[in-house]
């Protein structure tokens, strides 16, 4: 895993100063919105400060979410999922859709305001008792930052928050879907078929009666042989409709085939159109240069 998510943090900043108009190309935009969708990851979108949070990038303020909706339905039109499915027959090419992973609480006036039905993947673990920050550090850093994180919070300190997350009485909704995001913030790549069908049924049986319900899966951490594999992705398959990846990739028509759909994140520095098309583009360069990397290391 990478070993210092601030320097990530860092880095984006010093992008959006000063970097992200090389990767102004507006026909290259244009070539990429055509014939692509994208699915936008959001955690917490709120005004209310959270050290974790902020230190982990996993924080929007309400201001920043609102103009990044803008901005996307400028260049992009809306998915409307309806009768609690995703029509895997449209074509989804110049659609977006918004996701917001482990079940933080949102301000469902924010989303009326934005005319924006997002689907939230619910960490059971977090509806219950709050947030495992221990478990998440210990799967996302490793055991080193387990003891000594990069983000401040010391083993003997982490503790489970309550007042960010949904409860029970908040899911049904007509401003949001409930989708599946596990119910424990696991490493799914360590878990066998059995057991990963045992957490599903668990959660149908539960919410599945619920009007605004999608038997959809969000994998945890979500970075391939990290946190999953092909197995993993095979075996839960057999449990949900659609499978949503943490890829930093954009969707085609083979990823509605497949099922399995890619997501990435906006940072909260894109305020403005030409930053947006700016990180799509370095977005698409950048992975463009991945593959071909990847197809030659396999060919040599």
């Amino acid at each position: 895993m990478k070993k210092n998510l601030l320097l990530n943090i860092n880095k984006k900043e010093i992008y959006f100063k000063f970097l992200y108009r090389l990767f102004i190309f507006k026909p290259l935009f244009s070539y990429i919105i055509k014939n692509y969708s994208f699915v936008i990851n959001y955690h917490l979108v709120s005004d209310k400060y959270s050290n974790f949070e902020e230190k982990n990038d996993l924080i929007h303020p309400k201001d920043t979410f609102i103009t990044q909706i803008n901005i996307l339905k400028k260049f992009l039109k809306y998915v409307n999922l309806k009768n609690q499915s995703l029509n895997l027959n449209h074509n989804y090419e110049g659609y977006f859709l918004i996701t917001m992973d482990d079940g933080y609480i949102v301000d469902e006036n924010l989303l009326k305001s934005t005319s924006i039905t997002p689907i939230i993947f619910i960490n059971y673990e977090s509806l219950k008792r709050g947030f495992n920050y221990a478990q998440y550090i210990y799967y996302t850093y490793g055991r080193e930052y387990y003891n000594n994180s990069n983000v401040n919070i010391k083993k003997i300190n982490f503790k489970f928050k309550k007042d960010l997350f949904l409860k029970e009485i908040n899911l049904i909704s007509e401003n949001f879907f409930i989708a599946d995001h596990g119910l424990f913030h696991f490493n799914y790549k360590y878990l066998n078929d059995k057991y990963i069908k045992k957490y599903s049924d668990i959660f149908k049986k539960k919410y599945k009666k619920y009007k605004n319900y999608l038997p959809f899966f969000s994998i945890p951490f979500g970075n391939y042989k990290f946190h999953y594999n092909n197995k993993t992705l095979v075996d839960l398959k057999k449990n949900y409709e659609i499978i949503f990846l943490n890829s930093n990739l954009f969707n085609n028509k083979n990823n509605y085939d497949r099922k399995i759909l890619n997501r990435f994140s906006l940072p909260k520095q894109i305020d403005n159109d030409d930053k947006f098309i700016s990180y799509i583009n370095y977005l698409y360069i950048i992975n463009f240069f991945k593959f071909k990397v990847n197809v030659i290391a396999k060919i040599f």
